[in-house]
């Protein structure tokens, strides 16, 4: 009898680790223009940006949400689910430019702004880093609903599709000094990732199938 309510319980914890999952989405996007505000190329340093990310760049990347978050500010037609981990952007540039975010004191948070509303839903997401000398990046991917009806309520969606989407990448890069520099490309392709599942998901399919095993072994001693 122990060994039947020991496999039950594995199966129960088995079937609840499969709920959660991180949904990871891969996209390309070419650079249709260029902002260099009220200064010129010349004025950023060999690093910057303005140097790596030429208008003709070709972007390829990532980003990704936990579906099991909830949001942290809510309205009429929209809500945001902030979070330290589970939300991120990863996206490199074929002239060189590297991003991947790093959540620091001086940022908000990783985001993700889910909005089901007139006249069309948008879904964004975006992040930020900055580099010892105060330099910061930070990079918005929003996705636009063609008709209204592309997100169904305001929560997390569960697929993506440029069928339902046009999209855009933003890129800000600024030094703090008044060098400010503004990149936008526009998505191409946008394919789903396999999900990924949570640590806590492996913890509690490993103690799954372990109580499977004890029981299995009471089992067979008990019929021995």
């Amino acid at each position: 009898m122990k060994a039947i309510k020991l496999s039950l319980l594995a199966l129960m914890l088995v079937a609840s680790a499969g709920h959660a999952e991180i949904i990871k989405y891969n996209f390309t996007a070419q650079g249709t223009s260029v902002n260099y505000g009220s200064t010129s190329p010349s004025d950023f340093p060999a690093g910057a940006a303005s140097y790596l990310l030429p208008q003709n760049s070709t972007l390829s990347g990532s980003f990704f949400y936990d579906t099991d978050l909830h949001a942290l500010y809510t309205g009429p037609n929209y809500n945001d689910y902030v979070s330290t981990t589970g939300i991120g952007i990863k996206l490199s540039s074929s002239a060189g430019y590297q991003f991947a975010n790093n959540v620091t004191a001086e940022f908000y948070e990783p985001a993700v702004h889910v909005d089901d509303s007139n006249p069309q839903d948008l879904f964004r997401v975006n992040a930020s880093e900055i580099d010892s000398h105060g330099i910061s990046n930070d990079v918005t991917i929003t996705l636009t609903g063609k008709t209204q009806s592309s997100l169904t309520q305001s929560s997390l969606p569960a697929s993506l599709s440029l069928n339902d989407f046009s999209g855009d990448v933003f890129i800000y890069w600024g030094d703090g000094a008044g060098k400010e520099f503004n990149y936008l490309a526009t998505i191409d392709s946008l394919t789903l990732a396999a999900a990924v599942p949570e640590p806590e998901t492996y913890a509690m399919l490993l103690a799954g199938l372990g109580l499977i095993g004890v029981a299995r072994r009471r089992k067979q001693k008990a019929a021995a």
